[in-house]
């Protein structure tokens, strides 16, 4: 009998007994030496994982047990919340449902202060103290965050039960519902009250807000680099909540630049973002990507039993929180009001644009043709006389037809909102916003509901069809976005009446940001749909003014002889001045 037969019977006559000598381990040490020379997985326990099996009968553990979580992951086909869930297993992180009312002011301070160190697991690393102390934002997202767009129940299962699930399991997930739950309070704090007392917590709120974003990114991309089925599909939803964070963001830097007195570090920055940076876009047309990469495969069945990313790992007390968290009555009473939604189809400017669009995308249709024409005429006088000059000419070729793909998508959608059940035959039928599973038993039904293509309904927010828009149009187009815009030095040249010659380019950018700006009116009838899209279209339209001209009159265009003069009155200029002057009227600026 050799030394290595003599040790497994050794170890096999333990039995019962066999955690003492594990226990008995010199910990010191990554692995004992018997296994590290047989090459093989240690069986010794370490330091965290004896703690945690000897911690069983910890109240919080017993939540895990009850909730059928301990043994292994959550099964992604039975995405309900824990039903025999215990009170007794809230983390000393939680923040309790409160009776009477308090300053949202009040709930941050208190929240931040609720964590005593003393009673977290002297086995949980730094990073997962952190995540204890802000968990306030965890459950600030499920009481008032993931309450947007519960008119829709798809939408609301998603963001209130299945997406909240999978964060139990999900420590990027976890990360991003935390941003947004930041976002969400921030813009409470500067909303509701108009400023905030302690600035110094507001700035280390958004600073945290923004490190679980970029923590969340990253997560999906290492989920997204394994290309496994259970990965893509938790990508899949994580994406979903990547992209109401850029908004969000964008409206917390707006409020903070309201609040007067000015508060410190309340300058613009990225979020509040210049026309040409359109972070958020790269966001939502991912979602699509990656909808795609999760349904493509038909034959593919998501392995539940096995999590392929295991750095997404949790820490079974932040677990806990959240399976708690989740046990929770939703009917129960809540601190404050928070959002109240009011849809597209309510909104006072929704009977202007019904009665302006068409004349509106008529003329914008019309300019598409003459920016087409320029270039033909361009391509006819200039013909290309070697390889580089015919690239260039079928780049614009690619962008001018992108363009004319946006302006007809945006007919569509339109008509889908203002002439509902009406028969008008789209263009491109076959483009669409993401692709069913083609397999029947999916594992995340919820989520294969969630990420299908909006119907519109004019009783339910809009959102959804205005936002499917984006993820239509072609890259091309947005490449063309992606671009700096022309300086205004050049614009000014052209208005004092300077012959030149049409910049075919320059011409097509423009047109590209017409088109933009369009659709950017309809956006603003969704701005009470939900807390981080207020404000949204106003603002860019306003940036874009200077770039497009008033009226016929003061038509640079007609001065300088341009092929592409404005015949009439910018209209999302136009609906912009109207939407201003009602949330003046409004009392809400």
């Amino acid at each position: 009998m050799d030394a290595d037969t003599a040790e497994d019977e050794e170890l096999n006559y333990r039995g019962p007994s066999r955690l003492i000598a594990i226990s008995q381990c010199d910990e010191t040490k990554p692995a004992c030496l018997r296994c590290v020379n047989r090459d093989q997985p240690c069986e010794y326990f370490t330091q965290a994982q004896e703690h945690e099996a000897l911690s069983d009968t910890d109240p919080a553990s017993v939540s895990i047990s009850v909730a059928g979580v301990s043994e292994g992951p959550t099964s992604l086909s039975q995405i309900t919340p824990p039903l025999t869930l215990s009170s007794a297993g809230q983390t000393p992180a939680s923040v309790e449902a409160r009776q009477e009312d308090f300053s949202v002011d009040e709930i941050y301070h208190e929240a931040t202060g609720l964590v005593d160190f003393g009673q977290a697991s002297d086995s949980a690393s730094a990073s997962t103290m952190a995540i204890m102390k802000d968990l306030f934002l965890f459950d600030h997202y499920m009481d008032h965050t993931c309450r947007d767009l519960e008119v829709i129940p798809d939408v609301a299962y998603a963001k209130q039960v299945g997406i909240p699930q999978l964060a139990a399991e999900n420590q990027g997930i976890l990360y991003s519902i935390m941003a947004l739950g930041a976002t969400c309070l921030c813009i409470d704090i500067l909303s509701g009250q108009g400023s905030c007392s302690q600035v110094d917590d507001l700035v280390e709120l958004i600073s945290a807000g923004d490190r679980y974003h970029r923590m969340g990114m990253q997560a999906v991309q290492r989920q997204l680099a394994t290309n496994q089925p259970r990965d893509l599909a938790e990508a899949h939803a994580h994406t979903m909540l990547l992209f109401p964070y850029a908004l969000a963001r964008r409206r917390v830097t707006y409020l903070l630049n309201e609040v007067d007195p000015p508060t410190p570090r309340s300058g613009v920055d990225t979020h509040a973002e210049h026309i040409s940076s359109l972070e958020w876009i790269i966001i939502l047309r991912g979602i699509t990507t990656t909808g795609r990469a999760c349904w493509t495969n038909g034959s593919v069945c998501i392995n539940d039993a096995a999590c392929c990313d295991r750095s997404q790992k949790i820490h079974f007390l932040v677990s806990s929180h959240v399976l708690t968290k989740l046990a929770e009555p939703t009917d129960r009473s809540c601190a404050w009001n928070g959002f109240q939604c009011r849809i597209a189809s309510k909104h006072p400017l929704f009977p202007v644009i019904s009665s302006t669009r068409v004349v509106a995308l008529e003329a914008l249709q019309q300019k598409t043709e003459r920016v087409s024409q320029l270039m033909r005429d361009l391509h006819r006088k200039n013909p290309p006389l070697d390889l580089e000059k015919s690239n260039e000419q079928l780049s614009r070729s690619l962008s001018l037809s992108a363009c004319f793909m946006a302006v007809d998508l945006l007919l569509n959608m339109v008509n889908v909102i203002f002439s509902p059940g009406s028969e008008v035959e789209e263009r491109y039928p076959n483009v669409r916003v993401s692709t069913e599973p083609s397999f029947q038993d999916s594992a995340l039904p919820w989520l294969k509901r969630y990420s299908s293509a909006p119907i519109y309904d004019p009783a339910l927010p809009a959102c959804r069809t205005i936002f499917s828009w984006v993820n239509r149009t072609p890259d091309e187009y947005f490449q063309l976005l992606m671009k700096p815009l022309p300086p205004l030095a050049e614009c000014e040249a052209n208005w004092r009446g300077q012959a030149a010659m049409p910049d075919t380019d320059r011409e097509i950018q423009l047109l590209a940001w017409d088109i933009w700006a369009h659709w950017l009116v309809f956006t603003i009838l969704i701005e009470g749909e939900s807390f981080f899209m207020a404000a949204f279209g106003v603002p860019d339209i306003v940036n874009l003014l200077p770039w497009f001209t008033t009226s016929a009159a003061e038509s640079p265009g007609i001065q300088s002889g341009s092929p592409v003069a404005q015949p009439t009155s910018w209209w999302p200029g136009s609906m912009c001045a109207v939407a201003q002057q009602l949330r003046k009227y409004e009392g809400k600026d």
